[in-house]
């Protein structure tokens, strides 16, 4: 009888130690189709970013601000942004909606036109483009440095007359996706 119950025992142990190795296999087959659909998905949304950098059709979404000594922070992507669409483009920058600014969101927003576009590939795979940017209250170079293998973009705004210069961090998207809200134009 011992015979037989230590047997079984066995039995169940084994069946066990069995489906507890092919529940490990499965797991990592289902991590690795997990990690290859990220990969797919952040070089679709690469190449879009791409496409639309291109076609001078593009909104890049802010969401981190670095400061001149390098500290950074936190911004609201919908409302901090830049946006160029057929020749045209729209700065908006709110660094304090608490304190409502030019205009009435805490910040400024500028209506420019784009000239000057230039594309550069560096060798270690990220894009740089420059762009001048001309407007009633504002003139300045952006430089557009976008990631290697994702859509995300820094973002340098050079002011031409005076010593501001702001950098961004930010997501590129295609025009028509953007959903940002625009301010009054200073």
């Amino acid at each position: 009888m011992k015979k037989v119950i230590l047997f079984a025992l066995a039995a169940i142990l084994a069946i066990g130690a069995a489906a507890q190795s092919t529940d490990k296999a499965t797991k990592k087959e289902q991590r690795a189709q997990a990690k290859l659909e990220a990969q797919k998905l952040l070089e679709s949304q690469h190449n879009a970013a791409i496409n639309a950098l291109d076609l001078g059709s593009f909104t890049i979404h802010f969401d981190r601000w670095y400061y001149k000594n390098g500290n950074l922070t936190s911004i609201e992507p919908r409302t901090n942004f830049l946006s160029v669409n057929n020749g045209r483009a729209v700065l908006q920058m709110i660094f304090n909606p608490a304190k409502k600014g030019a205009n009435l969101l805490g910040g400024n927003t500028f209506d420019l036109s784009v000239s000057s576009i230039s594309k550069k590939k560096t060798t270690k795979g990220s894009i740089n483009y420059q762009l001048s940017l001309t407007g009633a209250t504002l003139s300045c170079i952006a430089l557009i440095t976008l990631s290697k293998k994702s859509n995300i973009a820094h973002v340098e705004l050079i002011w031409t007359f005076g010593p501001n210069r702001y950098l961004f961090q930010g997501t590129v998207l295609p025009f028509k996706q953007s959903g940002i809200s625009v301010g009054r134009h200073s």
